[in-house]
């Protein structure tokens, strides 16, 4: 089975590093983008598939995840959200590590 990512921010610099990284391991990659033209972005410059680009602007994205992956979830998430938006982001991860 492959590796699953959520790349949260996708289209910024930081998350475009994670694409190619994610992409040289083989990764299957989730994305989420805050506008039409950075997910166009995403899927012109990537190759990365529509419906696995979401919106991190309400917490529909991790159903969005969980539909996608039969339930499933990711195997990590590159997160840059906070509050119920985080919940969702470690509501969509198959096991979760904790990092104090």
């Amino acid at each position: 089975m492959d590796s699953r990512i959520l790349i949260h921010a996708a289209a910024r610099s930081v998350g475009q590093a994670a694409i190619m990284l994610s992409q040289h391991i083989g990764a299957n990659i989730f994305a989420t983008a805050g506008s039409l033209e950075k997910k166009e972005l995403l899927m012109k410059k990537y190759g990365i598939p529509a419906e696995h680009i979401l919106s991190s602007r309400d917490v529909s994205f991790s159903e969005g995840v969980l539909a996608a992956t039969d339930r499933h979830g990711v195997d990590v998430v590159l997160n840059s959200l906070s509050g119920p938006l985080l919940q969702a982001s470690f509501n969509v991860v198959t096991s979760v590590w904790a990092f104090y």
